[in-house]
């Protein structure tokens, strides 16, 4: 059990760096697409699917869990808010400013 709840956290934490790394890494269609299925993944299972199989707890989010690890503790309302809503629209808006208005390549073009 604990080797799976590693392996999890482990994809989760890889899963959610390059998320905020990609609006530089990879092309905006890519982007809007990964967003519209992170959207629908949130619409057909009510969550995130890794964080259903890590958390237990409907009230639980990856980001949250890794701020408690290291002290910080917000809402946990705020914080699934953030993580469904907040952060892939602030993913695409830097994409928009990068890519769209200064006409940078990104880097796996």
């Amino acid at each position: 059990m604990k080797n799976k709840d590693t392996f999890l956290a482990t994809v989760h934490l890889a899963l959610v760096l390059l998320a905020w790394c990609s609006w530089f890494l990879f092309n905006w269609i890519i982007l809007v697409i990964g967003a519209g299925l992170y959207y629908l993944q949130l619409k057909i299972f009510g969550n995130c699917v890794l964080t259903k199989a890590q958390f237990k707890d409907k009230e639980a989010s990856f980001h949250d869990y890794i701020l408690r690890k290291i002290g910080i503790k917000f809402n946990p309302k705020k914080m699934i808010f953030f993580t469904d809503y907040l952060f892939p629209l602030t993913i695409l808006s830097f994409m928009v400013l990068w890519q769209l208005l200064l006409k940078h390549k990104p880097i796996l073009a």
